[in-house]
């Protein structure tokens, strides 16, 4: 067992493909570059985000198969090293920092981050009340809450009862030089490295919450008017279901599902609009990196994120969520525009270094409160 010391020590379950783990990359990154001891403890660190992580950056890898198995070794790990404070993401995540760090390393400050709505885990069934029930509780043990936008942050100090003292919102880093700059090197997809028709993209994982079937409907409605194609990025359980809809539709021709791809920009550096059809969001990461492309954009009016990031409209479209019909005319009218926005100017409203100078000022505020398990 070692005392209390100054490292910042910050948990994810993996490194894979999704936005709040790249996230965390990045505040990790970040942070070291400022000079801060850092730990990224990790169940598994597989995934493509490792080759993101900065070699100033401890990667403590628990090498578990799953976050359950991982608790012994994330209890041990606290134990021995006492970190300054500890900061996790995602729901399975919080609760099991919050309930360990308080019984293994009860001086570390405690801060949890909430990257998505949590309305929708209120009406997810009875599962899903019950993990929305022990993440409260964790979130009422914390010394702090971040969350990545001002909607989420009104839903937990207004329906979970938080202190809004102890809860603040800071939007996601963006690394808008890189992401620049990555969006010029090729995609790799005939349709948006040689010319043609106008290139439409979506992003995200194949899932309901995402809605491709809206997207794939409203393109649907879109080709009626103009050529266009759609390339769609991601991987889920809905593939089949959304491929056998494009067959339905006869859109094979002109549809297409890369699956993962590991360099983004270059596809929304291209797009001629970047439209995110999702029903739910936190603060949507792609949409931002978009907005970086300096690409178009097209979004739902989905619960917290895309209004704020937008303001209003002021940077793309908004449309009623699952509306195919208002987002099918808010594509072919931004694709009709004589005028683009430059939509990069307000990513750098988002730049990493505004961010993570926010993100170390709430982990380095002071140690640990005692409050009751």
């Amino acid at each position: 067992m070692t005392e209390h010391n100054s490292r910042i020590s910050l948990f994810v379950p993996n490194l894979q493909g999704g936005g709040a783990e790249r996230i965390m990359v990045m505040i990790a990154n970040g942070l070291a570059e400022a000079g801060e001891q850092v730990d990224l403890v990790v169940v598994n660190a597989a995934g493509p985000n490792r080759e993101l992580v900065a070699d100033g950056v401890n990667v403590v890898d628990l090498k578990s198969s799953r976050l359950l198995t991982a608790i012994p070794g994330y209890a041990r790990y606290l134990y021995r090293r006492r970190p300054r404070s500890v900061m996790s993401a995602l729901g399975h995540a919080n609760i099991a920092t919050a309930w360990l760090a308080r019984l293994f390393s009860p001086h570390s400050r405690v801060v949890l981050t909430v990257h998505n709505s949590m309305a929708a885990s209120a009406h997810a069934g009875a599962r899903g009340k019950f993990l929305l029930r022990l993440e409260r509780r964790a979130l009422m043990m914390a010394d702090h809450t971040v969350t990545v936008s001002e909607g989420i942050r009104d839903q937990l100090v207004t329906s979970l009862g938080l202190d809004p003292a102890r809860v603040s919102a800071v939007l996601n880093p963006l690394e808008v030089a890189e992401i620049s700059r990555r969006s010029a090197d090729p995609a790799h997809h005939p349709w948006l490295d040689e010319p043609g028709p106008p290139v439409i993209v979506g992003v995200g994982r194949l899932v309901p919450v995402k809605d491709f079937e809206t997207l794939i409907r409203a393109f649907a409605l879109v080709v009626d008017k103009q050529p266009a194609r759609l390339v769609i990025l991601g991987e889920g359980e809905e593939s089949s279901r959304l491929t056998d809809l494009v067959a339905s539709l006869g859109l094979e021709e002109c549809v297409s599902f890369p699956g993962f791809v590991s360099n983004v920009p270059a596809y929304l550096g291209k797009a001629a609009v970047f439209v995110l059809s999702s029903r739910s969001e936190g603060l949507p990461g792609v949409l931002l990196e978009a907005l970086a492309c300096d690409t178009q954009v097209v979004s739902t009016d989905c619960e917290t994120g895309p209004r704020e990031i937008l303001e209003d409209g002021k940077w793309g479209k908004l449309v009623d969520v699952g509306d195919h019909e208002a987002l099918a005319e808010a594509i072919v009218e931004t694709l009709s525009r004589d005028d683009r926005i430059p939509t990069k100017a307000r990513a750098a409203d988002f730049d990493s270094a505004i961010a993570v100078g926010k993100y170390r000022s709430l982990l380095t505020a002071g140690g640990g409160e005692e409050r009751a398990l």
